[in-house]
């Protein structure tokens, strides 16, 4: 509240002489005057106000369009070369079987062999980078299906999941284990070759130049002991030789069969039950596994503790699907606080 100066209040007073009724009037219109200019400045800072939030917000849209125009051009551009290098490959393996055509004769230069070195490692270094172009898409759509089924999921699903941040963490850490796992598998590589359909020669040198670390190191030692380079690896091993090798060196075993093995160790015991769920449905969701969903529902049922076992029996007919089974127990453990604070042992018994 501001304090006027005497100066201020002076008009106030009232004057020698001035009736009781006239110096009510016109203090009373003084005050009236003094509540207009106060309102009329009150308005002014408002107007001032708006003004300047409506321009700041004006910038921020403009900064977001802006920043929104930036990233749609440099995915177009990203775009663009992509389709050129998808283009040039082609052409670049077709030049460079010609140069050797040139250079397997007799007699033929060593510059044009040289040559037909270089163009040959210039179509495997394009060739594996659309590879890996490939690679990244597919891996970037499979998290963003994996998004929408997480924002898809039933309101009591997405109330069981994990309960700590310790726990929430441990998850993450385990399907970013698994998606490495699953792209360093060759049966995920040789699909890649196949989809872009690298001739079956290139293959060889396209796995080598993508690799790295135990794998290479590998696929060296095959080069030594047969004394080839990895552009003649296939004179010696076919696709097909060496897709078994690899199996036989490192014990390469298919996501289904791992989400399987885990399955058969899972309890309710192991896990809170929340997280349980959770877990055993990203298991049981794992494709061509080698259950069918009755054997699931089956399994998921036994590997309960009691007090989940006993109400999913009940109702075991009416649970015909994935959802229904997974949302139900879902369900249960929210209202029956005995299977939601279902102990380390308590689902031993069950689950044997």
């Amino acid at each position: 509240m501001t304090l006027l100066a005497r100066s201020q209040t002076k008009a106030m007073d009232r004057k020698a002489g001035e009736s009781l009724l006239a110096y009510e009037e016109r203090l009373a219109a003084f005050i009236q005057e003094a509540n207009d200019r106060a309102a009329a400045a009150a308005k002014e800072r408002n107007r001032l106000e708006q003004e300047e939030e409506a321009k700041q917000q004006k910038e921020e849209q403009d900064r977001l369009r802006q920043e929104e125009a930036d990233l749609q051009a440099a995915a177009e551009h990203r775009s663009r070369q992509r389709e050129r290098l998808f283009t040039r490959e082609t052409v670049i393996g077709d030049e460079a079987a010609q140069w050797v055509e040139v250079t397997s004769a007799d007699g033929a230069p060593k510059t044009e062999k040289g040559l037909s070195a270089l163009a040959q490692v210039s179509h495997d270094l394009v060739a594996t980078c659309a590879l890996q172009i490939l690679h990244l898409q597919q891996t970037v759509d499979q998290m963003l299906a994996r998004l929408q089924a997480l924002e898809k999921q039933p309101a009591a699903v997405a109330a069981a999941g994990p309960s700590t941040l310790a726990t929430r963490v441990q998850v993450l850490e385990d399907d970013v284990s698994n998606i490495k796992r699953v792209h360093r598998d060759f049966r995920t590589s040789r699909r890649r070759l196949d989809m872009h359909h690298v001739p079956n020669n290139d293959r060889h040198p396209c796995l080598y130049h993508r690799s790295g670390g135990a794998c290479q190191a590998w696929l060296d030692n095959i080069l030594t002991s047969h004394g080839v380079a990895v552009s003649e690896l296939h004179t010696k091993l076919t696709w097909q030789e060496l897709t078994d090798a690899w199996h036989k060196r490192f014990q390469v075993e298919p996501p289904d069969l791992q989400a399987m093995d885990k399955l058969n160790k899972l309890h309710q015991n192991t896990l809170l039950s929340q997280d349980w769920i959770i877990e055993f449905q990203r298991l049981a969701s794992t494709p061509d596994l080698p259950l069918a969903f009755r054997a699931i529902k089956h399994l998921f049922i036994m590997r309960s503790c009691p007090a989940l076992q006993n109400a999913l029996t009940q109702i075991a007919e009416t649970l015909d699907t994935s959802d229904k089974l997974f949302s139900t127990a879902a369900r249960i453990i929210l209202t029956n606080i005995e299977a939601r604070n279902a102990g380390r042992s308590s689902a031993t018994t069950s689950g044997t």
